[in-house]
């Protein structure tokens, strides 16, 4: 992950495209956080959009806006997330998932820097810099023409391989730690000093991702925060901790 770090680093004080490349759960959305925070555009928005979760028609109408009777139900205009992210970053994550006509309406934003809401006919500038992300092969995506050439083209200026948990074993303990004192800031507990994580092999599936690592150590972290209840209290019953969305995205 050093490597990657040094990446990120050299590239946050650019405007270049990032393409982030990883499986799920191995960070991408936290490298695209630190990228804006180590960028000029640190004071504007860092806007996020999943582009695998929503059909192609509503994606189109979140990401570029659309005008008062674009479609139906449509009875005003709305700016989409290209324009909410002015002066800042627009991160587009699992934008392989995005669909032909997605594809192409991208393209001319990347090449000429102005978009066309929906149902729209005046083109409007854009100033946002991109980072998009995905697990898939793009590269075999673009060879069976499942994704666009010269979108990939500009999507990978700049690309950033993070590697699985499981090829940086000396960083679980790292994560394992980590996890524990967030659990026990949440549950008002004192963390102990050696997380469960070390009192026992962690399964094949935990040194995939920290995600499936914080939620293997999450129902056993109350090893970690010792207490002493009464049979029958209402503190008796298990003790579920939540994982907040920045746990999961780590």
């Amino acid at each position: 992950m050093a490597q990657a770090f040094e990446r990120v680093r050299r590239v946050a004080a650019t405007e270049t495209t990032v393409l982030l490349l990883g499986e799920t759960g191995v960070g991408k959305e936290v490298v695209a956080e630190q990228i804006h925070r180590q960028s000029p555009r640190a004071n504007g928005p860092l806007v996020r959009l999943n582009c695998g979760s929503l059909p192609e028609s509503i994606l189109e109408s979140e990401l570029f806006g659309h005008e008062r009777g674009a479609f139906t139900g449509a009875d005003k205009r709305k700016p989409g997330y290209l324009e909410t992210a002015g002066g800042g970053t627009l991160f587009l994550d699992e934008v392989g998932e995005l669909g032909p006509s997605a594809q192409t309406r991208l393209l001319r934003v990347l090449e000429e820097r102005k978009l066309m809401r929906v149902g729209g006919r005046e083109e409007i500038a854009t100033d946002v810099r991109f980072v998009a992300a995905t697990n898939r092969d793009l590269e075999g995506d673009v060879r069976t023409g499942r994704f666009r050439r010269d979108l990939y083209f500009r999507l990978s200026a700049f690309i950033i391989r993070l590697p699985p948990l499981r090829e940086r074993p000396s960083e679980i303990d790292l994560f394992a730690e980590l996890f524990a004192r967030q659990f026990a800031r949440r549950m008002n507990r004192s963390a102990a000093s050696r997380p469960a994580s070390r009192n026992r092999a962690p399964t094949s599936d935990s040194t995939t991702s920290p995600t499936t690592l914080s939620l293997q150590l999450a129902p056993s972290s109350r090893a970690c925060f010792p207490r002493r209840i009464m049979a029958g209290s209402p503190s008796s019953r298990p003790i579920s901790p939540h994982v907040s969305r920045a746990t999961r995205t780590l």
